[in-house]
């Protein structure tokens, strides 16, 4: 599974606005906490308090877990658990979160649903559990982002004329990396073809891809909805074309793995979805529903996906299926299968290319690469 152990209710609830969504999988809390609840101190916890967190755990599901007909049935194996005595004998915090985790994802199979334990005592939220944000907070997690190059790894330009873009993470907008993002696609604008590589990329908030999305297109695209449960309310998703540059007119491969999660796996499903990319590699996570932090103790947090996104062409989202990529092979030769797919298609449909013979070379090298199939 995904998960990382995560300080308490993350900036913004992991959202920064409501057609936003998807967990970050720890990737802006490394910049935020001093460590995971794995290299926090542990403690003692009483019957008391796991009774008090069981109780609010289960009232927050109740009200706000996006199916409702399964927070029903993760109540009932809960209150199974307490009849059986499950818990009777956990006096670890942070072993008794990752049990009560676990019996909700056995019924829910939900990875973005979790139950943290943090050391340190959790404020009191306001009635919308929405966190204060803290100026001095912000401003390092705007120094430590730019630190990482806010999770863009690599922009190259690779043989044959192929654009390489790499990235682990989606950082927020809205704490740095804009410049960042438009300085890579001004960058690779003049490749023939595009490969995003999201192999490790664990998700985060989707601003990023909605940025380098809109380099892609040259209108306005409805991607799908976001179906709210706590308010009923329908938001849709509608991406706009970048307005400062020329759109990217070259084919665009997707490289994922099962380790592509969350906001990862969005940007590629909505791709595939309107035919704008060719998805390559393994099936990627399934982790599809945007989550809120609820605080439910003093020392516990519980993750809820509330939302549920449906896609304009599909009809449907990801959860719990992953992206299906459209060639599959290992997470290990994607890159090279995305070489020689852009190449060749590109030497066939542009045999006037003023450097078609060094093309035809990386087609020769990207050929040996490849296992043939049988």
């Amino acid at each position: 599974m995904y998960m990382t152990n995560r300080c308490p209710i993350s900036r913004n609830l992991r959202f920064a606005a409501a057609r936003t969504w998807f967990t970050a999988s720890g990737l802006l809390l490394t910049l935020t906490c001093f460590g995971n609840s794995q290299d926090q101190s542990d403690m003692k916890v009483s019957a008391e308090t796991k009774s008090q967190v069981i109780s609010e755990v289960l009232q927050q599901l109740k009200s706000k877990y996006v199916f409702p007909e399964t927070a029903a049935e993760m109540e009932r194996a809960v209150q199974g658990h307490v009849a059986a005595g499950d818990y009777t004998a956990i006096t670890s915090a942070r072993q008794f979160a990752e049990r009560l985790q676990s019996d909700l994802r056995v019924v829910s199979r939900d990875q973005h649903l979790e139950v943290s334990y943090s050391s340190t005592l959790i404020p009191i939220q306001e009635a919308n559990q929405q966190e204060k944000i803290d100026p001095e907070r912000e401003a390092r997690i705007r120094y430590k982002g730019g630190l990482v190059n806010y999770w863009f790894k690599n922009a190259d330009v690779l043989a044959g004329n192929l654009g390489y873009l790499r990235f682990d993470g989606f950082f927020p907008l809205e704490d740095g990396g804009h410049d960042t993002a438009d300085a890579a696609m001004t960058f690779l604008q003049r490749t023939s073809a595009l490969i995003i590589d999201l192999r490790a990329n664990g998700g985060g908030d989707p601003a990023v891809g909605e940025l380098l999305i809109g380099y892609l297109f040259d209108k306005q695209v409805h991607f799908g909805d976001f179906l709210s449960r706590p308010d009923s309310s329908k938001t849709e998703n509608w991406i706009s074309a970048h307005s400062l540059g020329p759109r990217y007119a070259g084919d665009v491969y997707i490289l994922v793995s099962k380790d592509t999660i969350s906001a990862a796996e969005g940007f590629a499903y909505d791709l595939q979805s309107v035919r704008r990319a060719v998805v390559i590699g393994e099936r990627t996570a399934g982790a599809a529903h945007p989550a809120f932090d609820y605080r439910v103790g003093e020392h516990f947090t519980l993750t809820i996906p509330t939302t549920r996104y449906v896609n304009a062409v599909t009809g449907t989202d990801w959860e719990g299926a992953g992206v299906i990529p459209d060639i599959a092979t290992s997470k290990e030769q994607a890159l090279a299968t995305a070489e020689l797919i852009a190449l060749t298609k590109l030497v066939r449909e542009q045999p006037d290319y003023p450097f078609i013979e060094e093309r035809k070379r990386a087609l020769g090298e990207a050929q040996k690469s490849v296992p043939k199939q049988n």
